[in-house]
């Protein structure tokens, strides 16, 4: 299901890219910069500082936490409305780019932010899923083992409620006897 939606989105951002720009060498200038990392370390921001050499530049870039960008994504608004032309089903640019391209002032949304912006939020879900998968798990597992206790304590009720109901006999048969 996820890779489905990956594959939509990136069709749907394809057919948007003019004729210069492929999405394979966008794809490949990401890999590529986040396998060129020489240092990772903490910034004061919300994501994670790495230093890039270059051929010809030094580059500073910010790796994002994906967790982050979801709580953006879940606090930003979709609007939809019609136009002459289409249906539209999107955020209004000021409100992306507030959230994610505080340098992009225009009325447009960036491809490439939109695109790094919806990789990450799937990373993100993924993150989630992967998470409470393994909760689930562990509620599982802990789940079994109170059926195991549970039907423990049960035969061992079961177990003195017939002594009881042992000694209630026995009881009256002492009862019985002592009367005589």
């Amino acid at each position: 299901m996820l890779i489905l939606g990956f594959v939509l989105l990136v069709s749907g951002l394809k057919a948007q890219l003019d004729a210069s720009v492929s999405i394979d060498a966008m794809v490949d200038t990401m890999l590529r910069s986040s396998l060129d990392t020489t240092q990772t370390t903490l910034a004061d921001t919300d994501s994670i500082l790495i230093e890039e050499d270059e051929k010809d530049a030094k580059q500073t870039v910010f790796l994002l936490r994906e967790s982050d960008v979801l709580v953006r994504l879940n606090s930003m608004p979709i609007y939809t409305w019609n136009d002459d032309q289409r249906r539209h089903i999107k955020p209004l640019a000021r409100d992306f780019n507030k959230l994610f391209d505080s340098s992009q002032q225009s009325d447009s949304i960036s491809l490439e932010n939109a695109f790094g912006v919806s990789l990450a939020g799937i990373k993100a879900l993924s993150q989630d899923l992967r998470h409470y998968d393994i909760m689930m798990i562990d509620l599982q597992k802990s789940n079994e083992a109170l059926a195991r206790k549970t039907r423990t304590l049960q035969r061992v009720v079961e177990k003195q409620r017939k002594e009881m109901e042992l000694l209630k006999r026995q009881m009256a048969d002492i009862m019985l006897k002592a009367g005589r």
